[in-house]
């Protein structure tokens, strides 16, 4: 993770957490910006404030809740990567499962406290949330029902009347039915319908377009990060939840091949939709399980998202059984092998970087006093002292 989040840039710090922008990420927005620019031109405004400011807020609270939850639970919070399927949060969390699944669980625990307060507004204002996760026309073209008057509610530039009798089009090009009938497209590229009839055809207050908005966001990525594929939320609370019941080891092997079932159908769901970020989830969640898998099977460790998988596995034998037959190391195992010592150095570099930093912290407490010191500094030593009491233990 360090070399692939070497491809960002710092963006700004924030409760003492470094917030990175990746390459990617920036890369996915323009094509997405210019794909609409194409497609949809009259809506090109609405697409930059929906996925480049809200979402990237949105998400951003979400991976804040990782943070907050693993400061809670006694261990730190470093770093947060915005990147094309969301956000990595750069986390240390202590190596048990109880940490670990409310550490998973307090992203999503976001987006349902969100959801919730748009869901409050939207109710007291007579309208149903937008509940179904698959009507994806809801984040630009939210359409209400009124539960009082039972009519349906469309924002202003959704509606699309052609008078009858007349030539008159009003904001595009509607079809006009039998029965005086007109059916409701957002442009010439999107044939699904809003609405039946203008009759029953109300227009939402821009606000409240914002607000069904937001709710849809917070909504949708509540129900897909708790889909129990690892690494998402859903797969670390699956993974949590066994090794509760069994041991770290068969909890990850068990919850990595969970996760490549589903990397197999994101996989399929983008062959049969053309979906391009679905394809990119597909083969970061398989090259995710298959790495934590490998090095699994391997006795060694590894980390992801910042969590320190740091337990060993071992076996007791009663016998001492003939050492096998040397085999050649493949190119694949040369590669994982040489990634994991580049690791330790990087980890004996960091652990020589906290110790000269300890040693100046407490030189500085020794001749200034603890007030001297700043909240990120005595995390840092809490932490640091966190670390060699369950050393002493």
């Amino acid at each position: 993770m360090r070399d692939f989040a070497g491809w960002s840039l710092p963006l700004f710090r924030i409760f003492g957490i470094q917030v990175r922008l990746h390459l990617l990420y920036i890369v996915f927005t323009l094509g997405m910006l210019l794909r609409v620019a194409i497609e949809s031109p009259s809506f090109w405004l609405d697409y930059l404030l929906i996925f480049v400011v809200m979402m990237f807020v949105i998400v951003l609270l979400h991976e804040l809740g990782h943070c907050f939850a693993a400061r809670q639970q006694g261990g730190d919070a470093e770093e947060i990567l915005m990147w094309p399927l969301g956000g990595l949060a750069m986390v240390q969390v202590p190596h048990d499962p109880r940490s670990n699944m409310i550490v998973a669980a307090a992203g999503p625990a976001v987006n349902l406290g969100l959801a919730t307060i748009c869901g409050i507004v939207l109710l007291a204002c007579s309208y149903v949330p937008p509940l179904n996760p698959f009507q994806v026309r809801q984040v630009i073209d939210p359409q209400l029902h009124n539960y009082r008057t039972g009519s349906t509610a469309v924002g202003a530039e959704s509606i699309r009347f052609w008078k009858k009798g007349t030539t008159e089009i009003v904001q595009g090009t509607p079809v006009l039915l039998p029965g005086n009938e007109v059916v409701v497209f957002r442009d010439s590229h999107d044939r699904k319908p809003l609405a039946a009839t203008v009759a029953e055809t109300t227009v939402l207050d821009g606000w409240l377009v914002w607000v069904a908005r937001a709710f849809w966001l917070n909504w949708f990525l509540l129900l897909f990060n708790l889909l129990p594929a690892f690494p998402m939320d859903g797969g670390r609370m699956l993974q949590c939840w066994l090794w509760n019941r069994s041991d770290y080891r068969t909890a990850t092997l068990t919850a990595c091949r969970v996760g490549t079932f589903f990397g197999f159908g994101f996989a399929l769901m983008a062959l049969v939709g053309s979906e391009p970020t679905l394809a990119f989830l597909a083969v970061f969640v398989i090259a995710i399980c298959w790495q934590q898998q490998m090095s699994l099977e391997g006795g060694g460790e590894d980390s992801f998202m910042g969590h320190d998988f740091s337990q060993g596995y071992t076996s007791l034998e009663e016998e001492t059984p003939a050492p096998p037959k040397q085999r050649r190391v493949g190119v694949l195992r040369r590669w994982l092998q040489a990634r994991q010592a580049r690791k330790a150095i990087q980890e004996m570099e960091d652990q020589q970087a906290e110790d000269v930093r300890m040693d100046q912290l407490l030189a500085r407490v020794h001749s200034q006093g603890r007030d001297s010191l700043s909240d990120d500094d005595r995390r840092f030593l809490d932490r640091m002292s966190a670390r060699y009491r369950g050393k002493g233990d």
